[in-house]
This record gives C-alpha cells, sequence and structure tokens, in this order.
C-alpha cells in the first residue's frame, strides 16, 4: 500500500506498506480533551502547553457537570491532560466517572507518577499514553518503570532519530501497546502550518525514516500510529473537527494546535464545525498492524 502526500506539502516520496502490515484510517470519534491542572512537575522546553503552566485545577463537580453537558452532543471519548494529570487529587475519580458513563479515557502523562494511580488502567476503558517530549533519544525512554500497559507518543527528531532500534529493545522491557510516531514541528499563526525548528526533520528525512523502519515486522510492538501532521492525503474532504478542547482556566477551542499558537477564546465551542486548517485534520492518523 501506498499513501501519498498532499499537494502541496514538498515532497514527491510516498509512504509504502508490504503485505505484511494492516493499514486503516479510522474516523475520529467526538473527542474531550479536558486539561485538567495546569501543574506539571516538568518543565519540557517543546512542550505546547508550557505558556500555560501554573496552579489552576479543575474542582471534581465542576468537571462532572461539564462532562454531562458534553453528553448531550454525543461525545465518545475523553482524553485527560495537564500539566501534569496525575498531580490532580481527583483523577482515579474523574476516570471511575467517565467509566460509569460508558466513555474511554486516554490520560496523557509524562509518566512520573503513574504506579500511584488508585483505578483499573489495564482495561479498554482508561488507558496511559506516555508522551516523550524530550529531543534525547533513549534517555527518557529508559527513565519508565511502570509495567502498566502504556501507549508510548515519541516526537522523531535528527537528536533521536537513530536510536530507534535501541528503543524497540526497551520497548520490549516495558508493556507499550502501542508505538505513536510524531515529527517536532511547529505551527504557525498563518500559512501552511509549520515552521521548521531546529532538529526538525523534514518531510523527506521523515518519510524515508517511515519507510525504512516499516520494512521489517519483527518489532516487540505490534500497534503503530503514525500522526499526520497535515502531511499525508489519506482521502478525506469535508473534514469536520471532531475535537472539543477545554483548558484549566475555562477557555475553550476545536483544534488543539490553537492551544500551541495562542489562539483560545472563552466562548464555547461544539463539535462537528468545519476544520480550519486548510480542509485536512492535524490530527488524523494512519494506524499501522503487525498480521
Amino acid at each position: 500500500m501506498k499513501i501519498k502526500t498532499r499537494n502541496n506539502i514538498d515532497s514527491n516520496l510516498t509512504l509504502n506498506f508490504d503485505d505484511n502490515w494492516e493499514i486503516s484510517t479510522p474516523p475520529k470519534p467526538k473527542t474531550l480533551q479536558y486539561f485538567i491542572t495546569a501543574k506539571c512537575n516538568f518543565r519540557c522546553p517543546s512542550c505546547f502547553f508550557r505558556r500555560y503552566l501554573g496552579e489552576e485545577q479543575v474542582e471534581f463537580s465542576e468537571y462532572k457537570k461539564y462532562i454531562l453537558e458534553r453528553l448531550e452532543e454525543r461525545l465518545e471519548k475523553i482524553n485527560i491532560l495537564g500539566g501534569e494529570p496525575t498531580l490532580h487529587k481527583d483523577l482515579s475519580e474523574m476516570i471511575e466517572f467517565n467509566k460509569s458513563l460508558g466513555l474511554s479515557t486516554n490520560i496523557y502523562s509524562n509518566g512520573a507518577r503513574i504506579e500511584e494511580l488508585n483505578c483499573d488502567l489495564d482495561s479498554n476503558d482508561a488507558k496511559i499514553r506516555q508522551s516523550i517530549l524530550s529531543y534525547d533519544g533513549l534517555k527518557p525512554i529508559t527513565a519508565i518503570k511502570t509495567k502498566l500497559p502504556i501507549t508510548l507518543v515519541f516526537p522523531l527528531s535528527k537528536n533521536n532519530i537513530n536510536d530507534i532500534e535501541k528503543i524497540m529493545v526497551y520497548c520490549k522491557k516495558l508493556n507499550v501497546k502501542e508505538f505513536v510516531f510524531s515529527t517536532i514541528k511547529k505551527l504557525e499563526k498563518e500559512g501552511d502550518f509549520f515552521e521548521e525548528k531546529d532538529g526538525c526533520l523534514t518531510t523527506d528525512e521523515y518519510i524515508e525514516f517511515l519507510n525504512n523502519f516499516f520494512k521489517r515486522n519483527d518489532y516487540p510492538v505490534k500497534e503503530f500510529h503514525i500522526n499526520s501532521r497535515g502531511i499525508f492525503d489519506l482521502g478525506k474532504e469535508n473534514i469536520k473537527c471532531n475535537f472539543v478542547n477545554k483548558l484549566p482556566n475555562g477557555c475553550e477551542c476545536n483544534c488543539p494546535f490553537d492551544i500551541d499558537i495562542d489562539n483560545v477564546g472563552n466562548k464555547k465551542v461544539s463539535f462537528g464545525i468545519n476544520c480550519k486548517k486548510n480542509g485536512v485534520c492535524l490530527l488524523e492518523k494512519i494506524v499501522v498492524k503487525s498480521k
């Protein structure tokens, strides 16, 4: 299977998969991304939420009220973020509340306090998505000590691209169920999405890496996600945004990339609006499973 880049991407390369891989581009469910706390125990330089860090936290009563309001819009999934969500004293109760409503939960964490959570994370109802935001390669991976099942979100850069084989070996020691490839690029307020940053892979370098990586299928992780980031043509038109982002200060936006470019307002937003990012969802993903 071949996946082309979009017409306005400066690359003639295609993303290629042989018959050993099962490829899909699943639709996005209606997802609330709730940033429940502005507190964080790390200060990662490349964190898109860095400017919002502080002491604000969402009260559990407020959390429940807001979730019930969004259920009227047929909310399907909740991503809990921060800051560092495990610093919120009511996180376990929030997860259990979501489960009582039949909602699945992803907890985006830096992983430092996962073992302290007092709830069942070994299920399809609640999953840890550990975000490694460092430009470093193996170092932040070796700091993970949990045996809980996790999804590892890993942004590729020039500084860590050569460590991927070592990282795969370490994933075998962990309980990594899914591995997410992304790129380190910064969104512009105007223009076609991205400006290059120091250490950022070019589009050609990103595609060449992925093509070389997927020539094998003997990795300890059997499911990989590739964040499209507006690079690949997934054949989808008339994109409707199925995201709502709620910050600890009460502000909202649809596209989470608007948080990075400080384009969050006080007006309540809804699901299903037309995409304003050149007609392509930056959060579309390619799911690659070993057969």
